[in-house]
């Protein structure tokens, strides 16, 4: 039997399709409309990729071809329920989507914010430069329902940080959400932004996001996306960013929620001098499974990279990072780094990395490598002769493998935030030793 490197996905997607040209041909230009028919049609001519397919093949999900997922209305979230999440704060300017809808309810934005929020409700707004070769993309592109525009004006410089928190509320029916942003810096301006995917229940959700951010010249990003979905959900993420000249991007990558997570992070340095650092931080238990692929084009002369990507395994779950930086003929003088380290804390757990370069230019510096391991004994030996438990001993040498990402953040509020979740992680994983 011929194995398939993609399977047809199933109707119920072209119902959902006609379900939001129906409820939006008011309201929707017909460019948009087309725009969606076009991206549909590119989603069923891709199909769902198999493991045959070399991008996918440490991630299975071909379930996905049949599963359905439904979209549903948000459900009755008050500002209270937001107060007591760990990762909200007083001070942030705070958008607040609720089954992909914004919520202008639970939105807070200073008055004097230079922030300009708008709907990505034109077709030239909403129409990517370039088509990513992922289904995925394709059908966010299609079934997207409340995408939003957040422009940071040319030398504008916010003092607050920017919080979008896309909520899945509880259901118990499988429920879908295509989160789409767009955030533009203009000309030297500078900002923090915080992305967060979370869940209030146990219902499963299917998260289908993407995130397109623009850096003007000599713009500043501070950018942070967490993904802390229940263990039900499955959440594939798409995230490209394009820089000007002299413009720096600081990303962190947190994944520690989802029965599989899948996230592609790819960034253009269009702009000489550009420069961007990539860390990432993962902690799966139980089955969990999560797959960071990243990209880095050195496009222009005079740029440089950086990646750090981390992750602790326990029990049975899986890992898998995929990262590329590519260097084009012209992009002479291009400094990369690319780092992976694994943590596994069972025999049963299994990471894969493929850390990669493809240089076309002789006058570049670029180094990669990947390790995959476990805790030292003779650190945990000395730790519980002094009479620490051997649970607490695992723990703390846990966390130090961590810090070195986390402590690149300056948000310390944020950084407390990331703790909290590992300690969850922790708390979990010793009441199964």
């Amino acid at each position: 039997m011929k194995r398939l490197r993609a399977i047809p996905p199933a109707r119920h997607y072209g119902e959902q399709l006609d379900a939001l040209l129906a409820q939006n041909s008011a309201g929707e230009t017909s460019a948009l409309q087309k725009q969606r028919q076009t991206a549909y049609d590119r989603f069923m001519a891709q199909g769902i990729p198999t493991r045959r397919v070399e991008a996918w093949k440490y991630t299975d999900v071909t379930r996905l071809a049949e599963e359905v997922f439904r979209p549903v209305d948000p459900a009755g979230i008050t500002p209270q329920t937001l107060a007591d999440l760990p990762y909200c704060h007083d001070g942030d300017e705070r958008l607040v989507f609720v089954e992909g809808i914004l919520q202008p309810d639970l939105t807070q934005r200073p008055d004097t914010s230079p922030l300009k929020l708008s709907s990505l409700s034109s077709a030239s707004e909403s129409a990517p430069q370039e088509v990513p070769d992922n289904p995925f993309v394709a059908l966010n592109g299609a079934l997207w329902r409340d995408g939003s525009m957040l422009d940071i004006p040319a030398n504008q410089k916010l003092d607050h940080r920017v919080h979008v928190l896309f909520l899945h509320a509880a259901h118990s029916d499988p429920s879908v959400i295509h989160p789409r942003l767009h955030v533009r810096l203009g000309a030297h301006a500078e900002a923090r932004v915080v992305v967060t995917y979370a869940a209030l229940g146990d219902g499963p959700c299917l998260n289908n996001a993407v995130l397109d951010v623009d850096l003007a010249e000599g713009a500043q990003l501070s950018l942070v996306q967490a993904q802390v979905l229940n263990e039900q959900s499955t959440h594939l993420g798409f995230t490209r960013i394009t820089q000007g000249r002299d413009s720096h991007v600081a990303s962190m990558d947190f994944h520690a929620g989802s029965a599989l997570a899948r996230h592609d992070l790819t960034v253009a340095l269009d702009g000489e001098g550009a420069s961007a650092t990539l860390n990432g931080l993962y902690a799966v238990r139980d089955r969990q499974h999560v797959d960071c692929h990243t990209g880095i084009e050195h496009r222009q002369p005079n740029c440089s990279s950086r990646q750090l990507y981390k992750g602790i395994l326990n029990d049975r779950a899986t890992a898998a990072f995929d990262g590329l930086v590519r260097v084009h003929p012209g992009a002479s003088g291009s400094d990369g780094e690319q780092v992976n380290r694994n943590l596994l804390l069972s025999n049963d757990c299994q990471a894969n990395a493929k850390p990669r370069l493809e240089i076309a230019n002789d006058d570049v510096r670029c180094t990669h490598g990947a390790t995959v391991g476990q805790l030292n004994d003779q650190e945990l030996f000395y730790l519980e002769s002094r009479g620490i438990d051997p649970a607490a001993a695992r723990d703390m040498l846990s966390r130090g493998f961590a810090e070195e990402v986390l402590y690149r953040m300056d948000d310390k509020a944020l950084h407390a935030d990331l703790h909290a979740i590992l300690d969850s992680f922790f708390e979990a994983s010793n009441e199964r030793d």
